[in-house]
């Protein structure tokens, strides 16, 4: 493949659907250039604004549906329909001042910052607010279940 050329790969799901999930050796080899030039950690900022985007999108997307899914519903179908992973549990938690949402994902790969961004705004978007913090462990560490605790103010 030529770098700069997008290859698109169906990926069959369990529903019987397809996904097209398209792979750009140019975003890699940009996304390598900006590592060695600026450093991991504009790289990982990058990749969380990307998330953040495809949340956004995929938040107003499903609003404009007939039937709005419930929150846990469409955050799952949102990182499904990219490949990310799966929702596995999304729950609540009441603090005083705060509220923490614990977000558990199943993923197929080091997406983790990407994920991030994606499970971060598609919550701000629900609950029109901005999160306070966003923490949690990586599956590019080995790992292939993320959980994010998410605190907004109540």
């Amino acid at each position: 493949m030529h770098p700069g050329r997008v290859s698109w790969k169906a990926t069959p799901q369990s529903e019987g659907a397809q996904t097209f999930t398209a792979h750009s050796e140019l975003m890699r080899l940009v996304l390598d250039r900006v590592t060695a030039m600026a450093g991991e950690n504009v790289t990982k900022t990058i990749l969380h604004q990307i998330g953040r985007e495809i949340g956004w999108t995929a938040f107003h997307h499903s609003r404009s549906q007939t039937a709005p899914p419930t929150l846990t519903t469409g955050l799952d179908e949102a990182l499904r329909l990219h490949g990310f992973g799966k929702l596995v549990d999304l729950h609540e938690i009441d603090h005083r001042t705060n509220v923490t949402y614990t977000c558990t994902i199943e993923t197929k790969g080091s997406n983790c910052d990407l994920i991030r961004g994606i499970v971060s705004r598609w919550l701000e978007s629900h609950l029109q607010e901005k999160a306070l913090n966003i923490e949690g462990p990586c599956s590019s560490q080995g790992q292939h279940i993320c959980v994010f605790r998410i605190t907004f103010r109540k």
